[in-house]
C-alpha cells in the first residue's frame, strides 16, 4: 500500500510513469528511470535533463541525477555550494546555510525581491545579497534591509552611491536626506529644516501656507504670528511693546518699567518710571525737566527747593546730606569737601564719618 501510495505521489508531481527510451530516459526501475540515454545528463524523476534547475541541485556522487534543495526552493547554487538554496519562492529567503527559506535575510545582507520565472509572474522570489553585490546589480540599498530597482526609489533620496534614503520624520519630499522640502498632511517642516514635527518649539510659530513651516519669531520671543510677542525664551528678559524681547537695562532705558513678564511704557511725561501713571516718574525729560513727588513739572512750587544732579532734577521739601539749603535761589547746594552736614559752603557742622576730618 505503501509503495502504491508513493508511486501515486510521483506520477502527481512528476508526470507520467518512466518508460525507456522516452524524456531521455535509457532505462527504468518499475517507474523511475536509473539511467540516461545521454552522457552527463542527469535523472529528474521518470526523465532526464540537461542541468538541474527550479529547486534542484546536481547530485554526482553514485550517478547523476537532480534532487530536491530546502522545500520553497526556486533555485540551488553551484559547484561546491549546489545543495544550498539561493533564491526562495512565495516572496521569502534563503538563510546563511542554505536549507530553509525565512522571512528575513540574515544581518548584514538585503533583500533582493525578484519577479517569478515560468508561468506565474505575479508570484515574487527572493533571495539574499550583501551591499556590493546590489550595488553592482545596478540597483540601490534602502537602508539596511532591502535591495530594490530606483524606479521604487521614488519617495526617497537617491544618493550617487546607489544608496535609497528616506527623508526626516514624516517628510514627503526632501532635496538631501536631512533637508526636507514638505510635510505630511497637519505637519510643519522643522526649525532645521530636517524633519516634520506638530509642534515648532519656543520661538518658532507655524506658518500657514502651501507648504508649512516653522519660522523663527526673532527677537528672542515666543510668538504663535510673526511680529507679535507673546513671551520670552530668555528668562532674564522682557516683552517690550509685544514686538522684542529687552533686558531689564534697556527696558528702563527706554522710558519703560519692567511689569511681571512685560516691559511697559511710562507716561509720556516720563524719562524713567516706576509704573504707568503721570505721577510714578522717577526721571524728566528735557521739556518738563523737574521731578515734583512723582510727576514732571517745569518748574518746581516757591516752596520747594531745587535739587539738580547727574541722576535728575528734582524739587525737595529739604536738601539731602552734604547739600545746604540755598533760601535765595531757592536750591541746594554743595557743601565743602568731607562735610555732612553745613548752612552753607563754608560752614560745616557735621563731618562725613569716618571720612578720617572732625568737626571743631
Amino acid at each position: 500500500m505503501k509503495i502504491l501510495l508513493f508511486l501515486l505521489c510521483l506520477t502527481f508531481v512528476y508526470g507520467d510513469t518512466c518508460t525507456p527510451d522516452s524524456n531521455g530516459c535509457a532505462q527504468c526501475d518499475e517507474d523511475n528511470c536509473i539511467e540516461c540515454t545521454t552522457t552527463g545528463h542527469y535523472i529528474k524523476a521518470n526523465g532526464c535533463v540537461a542541468q538541474c534547475d527550479g529547486g534542484f541541485y546536481a547530485y554526482t556522487e553514485t550517478r547523476n541525477e537532480c534532487k530536491p534543495c530546502a522545500d520553497k526552493c526556486a533555485e540551488c547554487g553551484s559547484g561546491p555550494d549546489s545543495q544550498k538554496c539561493v533564491v526562495c519562492k512565495d516572496t521569502l529567503f534563503p538563510n546563511d546555510e542554505g536549507d530553509k527559506c525565512e522571512d528575513d535575510c540574515p544581518s548584514e545582507k538585503l533583500k533582493y525581491k525578484i519577479t517569478a520565472q515560468g508561468d506565474d509572474k505575479n508570484e515574487i522570489w527572493g533571495k539574499c545579497v550583501t551591499k556590493e553585490q546590489c550595488t553592482e546589480s545596478n540597483r540601490y540599498s534602502k537602508g539596511t534591509e532591502e535591495c530594490i530597482e530606483e524606479a521604487d526609489c521614488e519617495d526617497f533620496i537617491v544618493e550617487s552611491n546607489k544608496e535609497c534614503k528616506e527623508c526626516g520624520t514624516d517628510c514627503i519630499e526632501c532635496d538631501e536626506v536631512d533637508l526636507c522640502t514638505d510635510c505630511a498632511t497637519d505637519k510643519y517642516i522643522n526649525k532645521d529644516k530636517t524633519a516634520c514635527t506638530n509642534d515648532c518649539g519656543d520661538g518658532f510659530y507655524k506658518s500657514e501656507g502651501t507648504i508649512k513651516t516653522c519660522e523663527p519669531c526673532g527677537g528672542d520671543c515666543k510668538c504663535v504670528q510673526p511680529d507679535i510677542c507673546t513671551g520670552c525664551i530668555t528668562s532674564d528678559k522682557y516683552v517690550k511693546d509685544n514686538t522684542e524681547c529687552v533686558t531689564e537695562e534697556d527696558c528702563i532705558d527706554d522710558s519703560h518699567f519692567v511689569s511681571g513678564e512685560e516691559c511697559e511704557p511710562c507716561d509720556e511725561s516720563c524719562q524713567t518710571c516706576e509704573g504707568p501713571n503721570d505721577d510714578e516718574c522717577l526721571t524728566c525729560k528735557s521739556s518738563a525737566p523737574w521731578l515734583e513727588e512723582g510727576k514732571c513739572v517745569g518748574n518746581c512750587l516757591a516752596t520747594k527747593y531745587k535739587h539738580d544732579t547727574d541722576e535728575g532734577k528734582k524739587c525737595l521739601d529739604n536738601c539731602p546730606d552734604t547739600y545746604y539749603k540755598d533760601d535765595d535761589d531757592m536750591s541746594c547746594e554743595k557743601c565743602g569737601p568731607h562735610c555732612k552736614v553745613c548752612t552753607d559752603v563754608d560752614s560745616c557742622t557735621e563731618c562725613i564719618k569716618d571720612s578720617g576730618h572732625e568737626y571743631l
